[in-house]
């Protein structure tokens, strides 16, 4: 009897858990594992930002090595924005269209400091990674144009250099 009640309580678990699964299938997914360096030798302080459709759906801090990872949903358009205070932030769009399988891409981003005196920015994003239609396979383009602004001195910083 006791050998009975152990197996229906056993049937009973199974199939509730094969109910859960069958009631939410695994979602298909572009895993990003990406290392930020910076060109001052120091990545700490930077995090990235995971917009999709304009909105904000993920963010995480690089580890203490500027390690991240983050996950994509399929068939999105996403746009990755690298930060650190006082770096050029960088943005990269991720395509993940056309890719028929989950997979996991790494990438490795480079940081450069922003210039005394002026803000630099990018054109736009300096990398568009997409996958080719029917093979999957991944297309990466680059471009780094950058753009500058003179910053002028608030009144408070003239005065503090004796202007």
């Amino acid at each position: 009897m006791k050998t009975l009640k152990l197996i229906l309580v056993s049937l009973a678990a199974f199939l509730a858990i094969q109910h859960c699964k069958a009631a939410k299938p695994r979602q298909q997914v572009l895993t990003l594992n990406a290392e930020i360096s910076s060109a001052d030798g120091d990545p700490e302080g930077a995090y990235a930002l995971l917009f999709i459709d304009g909105s904000l759906v993920d963010s995480t801090n690089a580890g203490d090595f500027g390690g991240f990872s983050l996950d994509l949903p399929m068939d999105k358009q996403a746009m990755l924005e690298v930060h650190k205070p006082g770096s050029i932030t960088k943005r990269v769009v991720i395509d993940t269209r056309n890719i028929g399988r989950t997979q996991s891409i790494t990438c490795a981003i480079m940081l450069f400091p922003q210039p005394q005196g002026e803000r630099m920015d990018y054109t736009g994003p300096v990398g568009r990674v997409s996958f080719l239609p029917g093979s999957g396979e991944i297309q990466v383009e680059y471009d780094y144009k950058l753009i500058s602004q003179r910053i002028e001195p608030t009144n408070e910083e003239l005065t503090a250099v004796g202007r």
